[in-house]
């Protein structure tokens, strides 16, 4: 039998980009690294599972996710969380369970999460407990259950799943069970978990005559604003505050009124905010059977 030729095609990666994937990768090293020279010394609030000598697998496979990419990770997540873009301070702050950390030291070293960064939950099931196949629909349940939301039909966000355990049967266990069960567990946990609503906050400048400023000032109090300063801009007086979203439609009508024409404003969103109880509890009694509607 005559020898034969064998031509391996490599892809081409640009210098830049390697130079990237390493630094990726010297950074998931050296924060692993951190943690073993600290962990027995330190008070950190959770076990761990390190990543050493697995860097190269997380930077090459994260190097080709946008961060609209998601991921459900197993339980040595760090090198996938670095990989994808989480700050490192915060993934760190997180093995203390503090509040500074990326899901505010909720998920700890062994179940982080940050969906910002696309990393949603992690999975905790090892030696088959649960078939692999079944996890995909797991996923599936949790994030069609989250968009439905749990109060007032609102998607829900910035919570962190980690499936655990469970139990199959090998004729009638199906993906779309394992769906609905992780739906309906999703829904039973958040309920006890007092869930709130969140209203986006904007970002409000409003340039005035000096002689309007009491009328504004007490106009965007009624609105619930909080007044984060007050300057001078040549002969006019300008505010800058926080203002819900939902107390700022048809406010250039209302200036206008109040100021004779002669004030402006500009707004950009900042933030969310939790909404006050008495506001959210006439949302949830307006928006009554909005999830059931959803279902239909």
């Amino acid at each position: 039998m005559g020898m034969s030729e064998y031509t391996i095609s490599t892809p081409k990666v640009s210098p830049d980009t390697l130079i990237s994937l390493l630094k990726t990768m010297t950074l998931i090293r050296r924060f692993e690294e951190k943690i073993v020279e600290v962990y027995p010394v330190q008070d950190m609030k959770s076990p761990v599972h390190l990543y050493i000598g697995e860097e190269a697998v997380a930077t090459a496979v994260c190097a080709h996710l946008t961060r609209q990419d998601y991921i459900f990770t197993t339980h040595r997540s760090h090198g996938h969380c670095l990989a994808k873009g989480v700050d490192p301070a915060k993934l760190y702050a997180e093995f203390y369970g503090r509040i500074t950390g990326c899901c505010k030291g909720k998920g700890g070293s062994m179940h982080p999460a940050d969906p910002e960064h696309g990393i949603l939950g992690t999975s905790a099931i090892v030696g088959g407990i649960i078939p692999k196949e079944y996890i995909k629909p797991i996923d599936k349940g949790i994030q069609e259950s989250a968009a439905n939301g749990v109060i007032a039909g609102y998607p829900l966000v910035d919570f962190q799943a980690a499936v655990f355990d469970g139990s199959y049967h090998e004729v009638d266990s199906s993906e779309m069970a394992f769906k609905i069960a992780a739906s309906k567990g999703l829904q039973d946990a958040v309920k006890k978990a007092s869930p709130i609503i969140l209203e986006p906050i904007m970002k409000v400048e409003v340039i005035m005559p000096e002689t309007n400023m009491g009328d504004v000032i007490g106009d965007l109090n009624s609105k619930r604003a909080q007044i984060n300063e007050m300057t001078d801009r040549l002969h006019l007086k300008v505010i800058d505050a926080f203002v819900p979203l939902a107390e700022m439609f048809g406010y250039a009508t209302s200036l206008r009124s109040m100021t004779q024409g002669q004030a402006s404003y500009t707004m950009e969103f900042d933030h969310y905010a939790e909404v006050p109880r008495n506001i959210a509890e006439k949302i949830i009694e307006s928006r009554a059977g909005v999830n059931v509607r959803k279902g239909m």
